[in-house]
């Protein structure tokens, strides 16, 4: 494995720091403090002359003092010394068999004591230069600590020349190496200290030792070995830190959260933030994190992971807040931290992925409730008595010689007559061909009767099941005001409401309701009024009997959800069923309501036999149902089945002309699907610039299929261009928010984050992963 697979943290090396000397060395101070590390001449030169002198002089002072100390035998001295070696001995083991520095210096007098001085000042001669050699390992490790690497490992070098810290020095001058990045002298020392390591056999962290140098070998595996199995006390936050790192080369996140978990220190919040993010357990990871950043002078790199949490979150707002005042304070160094690559969804393609998603999905959610509703929803004609009674009231007219009020009742009477045409006409290919044609015919109907509330539903209507909710508002809206009894208009337009995370206003239901509870002669009053409970999430409303049109069974359905009634949902789902038993979407509906989705896989055997039946009606496949098409998919997607659907399709296509709009926008959803992402692509490029689909929703999905063929600057214009169409298009201002984001552009990124508000928004197609190719 890699080493780059290690996740690092602050500290990314392992040193010997300050309490580890005192284990090596078995109790010896350190010889700099931190105000003559931070006095540290920058000439090396220098530095070795001052120290060349001091040794000599504290040669020349440590044989004077001991003489004075062996010449002076008093009883009290004596128990003296006998207590300060009894305590040493009393401390932590040694390390190894060598004679620690208090054993030396007893043997120095006893040798001097007894006459001997060329051999008590050789050892003393050797104990200065060991004190010289540790205060270069010790400026080392400081060095080390900062990140100073090149300071590190010359005070290293210098240190390894005393053989007691030959091995801690070369492996430290590996570990500084591999922190600057220089792999050969990475492997030089590293290969000095694998040899040198026989020399700590009997040492109790031998086992640790050999772990270090495993680990930065790369042999994770026989690494993982002595630190699960410890036989010593020493370094166990070293030990646990490491125990972490190594987890997480093996993608085992859990286990490395335990070992961090279980002795936690202030350098480890980053660390646990990013595995608990890694985890998607995004509350702990921003626990951590903003514990991180408090702990923290310059909490960039913190707080670019924190932005990124926040999006997984769907607390867009929050991610934004914290993307502008990096980009403000830091300017380009935000834009090297955690840089993105934006991706499709792997469940777009992989049916084992999309099965585990699927199962985790709710069903019934906002969208699909309210698409359900938009689908099985009435179209509205006008009421003949109206031309009837125009007709009447003229002739009336005509008979008093009131001739210009009955030319004015005979011309509303045509007027009638003629709208009426446009919305039979207009429903009629609704029904039978497709949506992209009948909302031409509704939309030349207004031009003529623009007061027409029902050409406004219907036009409304229309666009519900094309997915573009903003121009379905307006219409729906503007049908509500020409027509007050028409309680479906003001319903709907909420629901829109909702879609566009628009503030709705909760007054608008209760009018509704009182209009409705008021009009004893109201024949819809059933299906309004579980609307209004669908609309309030009223599990306490309590009326199903309305299961006389596919429409109020779909109604109880949805109402059965909201009320957690897997039995009335069997229920109602068995009623549409028989009355629509060829139809697309009630068999999903039936199926869903039978098959428990736990056991997905059996579920996804039976979508493969239920949903490809050739009886089945599969025009609303491609007759511009945004819906149908995207349920449809997505479910034989499930079953690995998507090259059915891009076939029924393509047959569709030689039976109706290569130019059929819906079909050509149902060929090019399912190419995204199988991964065509090009033939995809040239389709909605054929759609927007020849036949003028413009809509939002085109001109994201042809943006989602420039980033499947990895063309992202035109997936950036794209989506620019369907963020403007609709201004609500949260997949749009998602998408964008990635790119931008990607294209370290971190000021536009923070804007589309921050349109997007705290909302919980979950994207259906797309995500994003560190880019590792711009980790600096």
């Amino acid at each position: 494995m890699a080493k780059e697979d290690i996740v690092e943290n602050d500290e990314d090396f392992i040193s010997l720091d300050d309490d580890e000397e005192e284990e090596l060395f078995d109790g010896e101070e350190l010889q700099e403090s931190e105000e003559l590390l931070e006095e540290e001449a920058p000439n090396n030169k220098m530095l070795y002359i001052l120290i060349s002198i001091f040794t000599v002089l504290a040669f020349f002072m440590l044989a004077f003092l001991l003489y004075l100390y062996l010449t002076k035998e008093d009883n009290e001295e004596k128990n003296q010394t006998e207590n300060i070696i009894e305590n040493i001995q009393n401390q932590k083991a040694p390390l190894t068999k060598t004679d620690s520095y208090e054993a030396l210096v007893t043997k120095a007098k006893k040798l001097y004591a007894e006459g001997k001085k060329e051999e008590a000042l050789a050892i003393h001669s050797d104990l200065s230069h060991y004190n010289k050699a540790l205060t270069f390992y010790n400026i080392g490790v400081a060095k080390l600590k900062k990140n100073d690497y090149d300071n590190a490992i010359e005070a290293f070098k210098l240190s390894a020349k005393d053989k007691k810290l030959q091995f801690e020095s070369s492996l430290n001058i590996a570990i500084a190496a591999y922190g600057k990045g220089d792999s050969e002298l990475f492997e030089k020392y590293l290969k000095d200290a694998t040899t040198q390591l026989s020399t700590k056999e009997n040492s109790p962290l031998f086992a640790y030792y050999h772990a270090l140098i495993d680990y930065y070998r790369g042999f994770y595996a026989e690494a993982l070995v002595p630190l699960r199995n410890q036989t010593s006390i020493f370094y166990q936050k070293e030990k646990n830190k490491l125990l972490a790192k190594l987890y997480t080369a093996f993608d085992n996140h859990s286990e490395a959260i335990n070992v961090m978990e279980k002795d936690t220190y202030t350098e480890d919040f980053f660390t646990l933030g990013l595995l608990y993010a890694n985890q998607k357990e995004y509350t702990q990871a921003e626990k951590y994190l903003l514990k991180s950043i408090e702990a923290t002078e310059n909490p960039l790199e913190m707080n670019m992971a924190l932005a990124l949490v926040y999006i997984k979150m769907g607390l867009y707002k929050k991610a934004s807040t914290i993307l502008h005042a990096a980009n403000n304070k830091h300017l380009d160094k935000a834009t090297e931290k955690y840089p993105i690559k934006v991706d499709l969804k792997a469940a777009l393609f992989d049916p084992v992925l999309a099965q585990k998603e699927f199962k985790n999905k709710l069903f019934f959610n906002d969208r699909n409730k309210f698409s359900l509703i938009f689908y099985f929803a009435p179209y509205r004609l006008m009421n003949p008595k109206q031309t009837i009674n125009n007709i009447h009231q003229a002739a009336k007219n005509i008979h008093i010689n009131a001739f210009s009020s009955a030319l004015d009742n005979l011309k509303l009477s045509g007027k009638i007559s003629d709208a009426n045409i446009h919305i039979s006409q207009g429903v009629k290919t609704s029904l039978t061909k497709n949506l992209y044609e009948s909302s031409t015919i509704f939309q030349e109907g207004i031009k003529k009767y623009p007061s027409s509330a029902e050409l406004h539903y219907n036009l409304a209507l229309n666009y519900a099941k094309l997915y573009d909710f903003q121009k379905a508002h307006k219409h729906f809206k503007r049908s509500a005001v020409l027509d007050t009894n028409n309680h479906l208009a003001p319903l709907f337009s909420h629901f829109c409401e909702k879609l566009l995370f628009i503030d709705t206003d909760e007054k608008v239901l209760t009018q509704i309701e009182e209009k409705v509870l008021a009009n004893t002669l109201n024949t819809d009053k059933s299906s309004i009024l579980t609307l209004l409970a669908i609309a309030r999430n009223d599990i306490q409303y309590t009326d199903f009997n309305i299961d006389k049109t596919a429409f109020e069974d779909v109604l109880v359905m949805i109402l059965a959800q909201v009320r957690q009634d897997h039995a009335l949902y069997q229920k109602s789902a068995t009623s549409l069923l028989k009355k629509l038993p060829k139809n697309v979407v009630a068999n999903i509906l039936h199926l869903d309501a039978y098959h428990d989705k736990q056991d997905i896989k059996a579920y996804a055997k039976k979508i493969q036999t239920s949903l490809t039946k050739t009886a089945l009606n599969f025009s609303p496949l491609y007759s511009g149902h945004s819906f149908v098409k995207e349920l449809y998919i997505e479910m034989l997607n499930i079953a690995g089945m998507v090259p059915y659907a891009k076939r029924l399709i393509e047959n569709r296509l030689r039976d109706v002309g290569e130019n059929d709009i819906a079909s050509l926008q149902a060929l090019a959803y399912a190419d995204i699907y199988v991964q065509e992402f090009d033939q995809a692509y040239a389709i909605y490029n054929n759609l927007i610039d020849v036949h003028k689909q413009q809509d939002s929703n085109t001109l994201f999905l042809a943006a989602t299929a420039s980033i499947g063929a990895n063309h992202h600057e035109n997936a950036i214009a794209l989506l620019e261009l369907s963020k403007l169409t609709n201004k609500s298009n949260l997949e749009s201002r998602y998408a964008l928010g990635l790119l931008y984001h990607e294209a370290q552009n971190i000021e536009g990124a923070a804007i589309q984050y921050e349109k997007i508000g705290n909302n919980g928004f979950s994207s259906r197609y797309f995500s994003y992963r560190l880019d590792k190719t711009k980790l600096k």
